[in-house]
């Protein structure tokens, strides 16, 4: 049975943090954001403890708190989860890598100064 719309449901306008104080409510693309995040995190894990093979888009969905719908609707398939982030990683280790690569430089600069 759905709960009653009130203070605590869509109504509320946001939710008590842990002192009691009220926190804005998030927005949409937070909320979506959010849960790509914890997806994405979930599979990642997921897929570095079983390999992809043995890693169901309905287990992804549990170690996140959501559902396989949701993990199928935002990436359409288990593929489409691997590339995104193999494409988030990738831009990682690219930033990493030119933030690695210019303190190097700047190292050199001050050595040679």
């Amino acid at each position: 049975m759905a709960e009653p719309v009130g203070k605590s449901g869509a109504e509320g306008g946001g939710s008590e943090g842990p002192g009691g104080e009220k926190r804005p409510r998030r927005t949409q693309a937070e909320r979506t954001a959010e849960s790509d995040r914890r997806l994405l995190r979930a599979a990642l894990k997921l897929i570095g403890e079983r390999g992809y093979q043995a890693t169901s888009l309905a287990a992804i969905g549990e170690e996140a708190g959501y559902s396989r719908g949701l993990v199928n609707e935002r990436f359409g398939s288990k593929t489409g989860l691997l590339w995104v982030l193999v494409k988030q990683m990738v831009r990682v280790w690219n930033e990493q890598g030119r933030a690695l690569c210019d303190a190097f430089l700047d190292e050199a600069e001050r050595l040679n100064a």
